[in-house]
This record gives C-alpha cells, sequence and structure tokens, in this order.
C-alpha cells in the first residue's frame, strides 16, 4: 500500500512537472507568436516590400542593359516568379535572432512618430541615390583593379 501511495505521489510530481512545462511552452509560444507577429508589423511600416520592389525594378533595369540580348518574354518570366511577400517573409527570423520583443515594439513606436514617418517618405529616395553613388563607385574601383592587373 505504501508502495502504491508512493508510486501515485511520483505520477502526481511527474505529471505536475510536465504539465508545468506546457504551460510554460505555450506561453512561450504565445510570447514568440506576439514578436514574430510584432516583427511583420515593423516589416510592414518600414514599407520593407516596397523598398525590396524598388530595389529590384532598379537592379533589373541595369541588367535589362548588360544583357541585352535577353528577351521581354525572358525577363517577364523571371519577374512573375518572385514572391517578395516570402522574401519578407524570410526576414522575420533575423529581426527575431537579433532584436528582443522590447526592441521591436519601440522601433513601431518610433516609426510612428513624426520623425519615423518623415524618415519612411524619404528613405525610398536616399536608398536610390546611395544605390548610384555604391555602382558608380563599384564601377571606379573595379576600372582601378583591371587597370592594375594589366587589363
Amino acid at each position: 500500500m505504501k508502495y502504491l501511495r508512493n508510486a501515485s505521489v511520483v505520477f502526481v510530481v511527474v505529471m505536475s512537472l510536465f504539465i508545468a512545462a506546457a504551460v510554460s511552452m505555450q506561453a512561450e509560444s504565445d510570447a514568440d507568436t506576439a514578436k514574430r507577429d510584432d516583427i511583420r508589423e515593423l516589416l510592414r511600416i518600414m514599407k520593407t516590400r516596397e523598398v525590396i520592389e524598388q530595389s529590384l525594378t532598379q537592379t533589373v533595369a541595369n541588367m535589362k542593359q548588360a544583357m541585352p540580348t535577353v528577351t521581354v518574354e525572358t525577363w517577364e518570366k523571371v519577374l512573375n516568379e518572385i514572391n517578395l511577400d516570402e522574401l519578407v517573409e524570410m526576414y522575420v527570423p533575423i529581426y527575431d535572432k537579433y532584436l528582443s520583443h522590447e526592441d521591436i515594439q519601440g522601433l513601431i513606436r518610433f516609426y510612428q512618430t513624426d520623425l519615423g514617418k518623415r524618415f519612411m517618405d524619404v528613405q525610398p529616395e536616399i536608398n536610390m541615390e546611395m544605390m548610384k553613388v555604391g555602382q558608380v563607385w563599384g564601377q571606379e574601383l573595379g576600372q582601378k583593379v583591371m587597370s592594375e592587373m594589366g587589363y
């Protein structure tokens, strides 16, 4: 009888630990879900998809100039294969890895301020100018390296 009572106590303790672990995991899962939802909201506020789309448009335009023999149909097919929403979703775990939930919430609050909104309004232009400057810089560097190599 004493054995059964001890076994019952052990069973209750073990079950309590399992239940506590499950509750803890569910709370963690809920917190993870809330954080990931906030990351998605931050990416939306930051217009991440639009920034990628703008960059992609510029990149494709440059590639079309560099590869004039590629047909319009081929470019259309390539562009139709691109799923920007899928790419943005791939950013979520990256933000999750490097930023706390509090960081994400702080950034959301910032981007909802007048300054944050102003920054978001001018960011596409800043990105375009930075891309152009980087392109010129890269071409000049490439020419310099080619010259040093004797080409």
